[in-house]
Parts: C-alpha cells; structure tokens; sequence
C-alpha cells in the first residue's frame, strides 16, 4: 500500500514493509495528538541530522542497512557511540542529542516514533525538581540516561539541557536577522525564513540554524516550512514591506504588496504555527508592527494601516488564545536602521530621527518573550504591545491618556501637515 497519513483518525497497515520500501528522507506515516510515526530513508554516508527534541521522547528501530548512533548531553558531548543494524532499536529521552549515521552500503531505512516525554505538562518534572532544588536551597541535578538496544551499559547520568526552537520570517537582513543572532546567542534553535536566499546563506554557521525559503504570502509554502517541526516555542511573524511618498504617487500593486506580506502573512503563520504552538508549554507569538499603529501616518498610510491590522490581530489573540496557553505580543519600534527606510520620503522621520539599531529590536524582543514565558498567558493586567527604545515608549505612552484631537495633531506637527 502506499501510505497515508490518517491521523488522528484509526490506522492500520505493515509497517515494517512500509519501512523498508519508503524510498523519501522522510515519510509521516501517522500523526496524532500525543504521538507521531515517521519513516526514513538515508542514504549511504548520510545521516538523520544532529538534533536534540526538547520535550520528546523518541523511538527508532532500524529495518533495513547498517548505522552508527551517537548520542549526548550537548552537541559538542556526544559520549554515546554505538553501531546498529536490521531489527536494532534505539530509545532516546528529551533533550539528548542524538544522530544516525548510515555507515552500510545500502540506504537505511528506520520508523521514528515521537511522543511527549513528562516534562509536557505545564508543571514538568524539570520544573518539579528546580522547586525542590530552591526549597533545599541549593541545585539539584536532573539526570537522564541515554542508550540503545543492546548496548551493554548505559552511559552514566547526564544533564540534559532543553533547547527552546523558534521560527523567524524576513529573516535574511534588519530585524530579522538581528533577532535570530539574539536567539541563538541566547541558547535557542533556530529556523530563519526569507524570500532572499543570497542574504539568507551570508548568515553566521551555527549548528542550531536552519534556513528555508518562505514566501509569506503562501499559506501552502508556510506548511511546507514548519512540517518537519514536532513542537514550536516562538514564532516571530517578521517579514515586511515599506514605501514611502504621497499615497497616490504609490502604485496600486505596491499597496496590495505591503497589505499582502504585513497582514497576509502574519495571519498566515498564524494559522500554520497554531498547531505546533498549542502543543508547546509556554509558547509565544511575535508580530513586528509599529508605532505607526497609533495614529494614521501621512506619507506611509498603507504601511501605517497594516500596521494597525497587526495591532488588532495581536490584541484579538491574545485573549483567544490564551486558552490555548499561547502569548500572542507585538513590538511597537519607531524607525529603525535597515535596508527599509532607506530612500524613505517622510517628514516624521527626519523630524524624529533613525535612533534604533535592529540589535535594539532583538534585545527588546528576547527579554518581552522571556518575561511573557515566565508568566500565565491571559493575565488580567498585561499590555500585548511592547514598545521599543525611548522615544516609542514615550509617545505611546502619551497617546494612551491623550484624547483624540491631541493624537491627530502631534502626528500633524511630526509629520508636517
């Protein structure tokens, strides 16, 4: 039969010749809500992929060809190294670091099975046991044991650090590009998206990067994207478009561009990233929107109205989501020093000056998402808008107590009309 993945609904096949005869890198055979099956094919000297599942436990069993598994701590650690082949099986916990390497002849073909381990729940047992470390006053050490079948002892006791996986768009230059060094610098996994392949491949080597080509404005492409992903932590909805200039001067493609990528896309990744994001303890949404969603701006109207529909989005799911234990912010920058306001024609902006670095919006963005993941999603006195830099801070500030005249006419006098 050729497989088809029917979760959640009830399957029932071989799986054993659906392993052996499944000639793709990687085949979702079925896919539940507590439990996924997948079948792979390596290739002669390649391998699975160094990687580590956070909050999954996993079980691999190879049906056919020959390997060597390594596993570890941490990725530079691997202390475990073992050779398998046909009818070996191989049980790694969350959070260890783990590869297979086909050292055979002939492609290696496995069935992952992928599973929450307990530390899914909202209060896991790493959680439990950083509680009882603070009470005793002192740090405990959690431990793990890693192995394979067969294998004669396990490997000693071994921390194993989590590592939290985020997904950027508009990755490849500005903001984007700023916030996925942050993250990384800061410990996380990282899948940076963009249109701009070129830009994209200048991006610092790091073992915990992944890159992909993503048009936004395609919900089919955002799938594709996030399908090899079993959980979601961060999602930062990023990539933009700007012009500048009196409304009508700005062709009637370019405005459909801007409400296409700004609005279109985030709502689409939305969307595609809600699964993963609601499976995931502690998840959280970033959408890049702009002080300009405080007043209409002359001279960026369009820019300035997607932006309030990125403000609206933000604000609605929030509320919804939180059920969902999602935290859904946005970041509220001025203007920032980036490829787009290069050439830019707007008197707010010569007025009030280009004073953010895109390192400013990383950094604001890195400690709003760890405050946000600290705290219950839905708290009933929070602010899902994150201004950036002081002089955003304190113009939201104002037109929060300001009455409407007062908005209108400080964007009058910044903007010169």
């Amino acid at each position: 039969m050729t497989i088809d993945d029917k979760g959640p609904n009830p399957s029932i096949f071989d799986l054993e010749t659906e392993t052996t005869t499944n000639d793709n890198y990687r085949t979702v055979a079925w896919s539940g809500k507590y439990l996924q099956v997948t079948l792979m094919s390596i290739p002669v000297g390649e391998s699975v992929g160094l990687e580590a599942h956070p909050d999954t436990d996993q079980f691999l069993r190879l049906d056919a060809g020959k390997g060597r598994v390594v596993m570890g701590p941490s990725k530079d650690n691997l202390t475990i190294e073992h050779e398998v082949g046909d009818g070996w099986a191989i049980m790694v916990p969350a959070g260890t670091w783990h590869d297979v390497i086909n050292i055979g002849d002939e492609p290696m073909r496995l069935v992952r099975d992928l599973r929450p381990g307990p530390s899914r729940g909202r209060q896991g047992a790493a959680d439990r046991c950083r509680r009882r470390a603070r009470r005793r006053g002192g740090h405990r050490r959690a431990t793990e044991l890693v192995g394979a079948a067969r294998v004669g002892r396990p490997g000693p006791a071994r921390r194993l650090i989590p590592m939290p996986y985020a997904v950027v768009t508009g990755a490849a230059n500005g903001i984007g590009r700023a916030v996925t060094k942050h993250l990384l610098q800061d410990g996380w996994s990282v899948t940076a998206l963009d249109v701009d392949q070129d830009a994209l491949a200048q991006l610092a080597p790091d073992p915990n990067l992944r890159t992909g080509h993503l048009d936004v404005t395609a919900h089919a492409q955002w799938l594709d994207a996030l399908a090899d992903l079993e959980h979601l932590d961060l999602l930062v909805n990023n990539a933009g478009l700007l012009s500048s200039g009196p409304f009508e001067q700005i062709a009637a493609e370019r405005h459909r561009a801007i409400v296409e990528v700004n609005v279109l896309g985030v709502v689409n990744g939305a969307l595609a990233a809600f699964p993963l994001l609601a499976r995931t303890p502690k998840s959280a949404m970033v959408n890049l929107a702009s002080a300009s969603a405080m007043y209409g701006q002359p001279d960026l109207a369009t820019y300035s109205a997607t932006k309030f529909a990125v403000r609206g989005l933000t604000e609605a799911l929030d509320l919804e989501w939180a059920q969902h234990d999602i935290r859904v912010l946005d970041l509220w920058p001025l203007f920032v020093q980036t490829g787009m306001v290069e050439d830019m024609q707007a008197t707010s902006g010569e007025r009030l000056g280009i004073n953010l670095t895109p390192d400013d919006v990383g950094a604001t963005l890195l400690n709003a998402v760890s405050q946000a993941r600290s705290k219950p999603a839905g708290g009933r006195v929070r602010n899902p808008h994150v201004a950036v830099g002081g002089q955003a801070r304190m113009v939201t500030a104002l037109a929060q107590i300001s009455p409407h005249w007062a908005n209108r006419l400080l964007t009058k006098v910044v903007t010169g009309r």
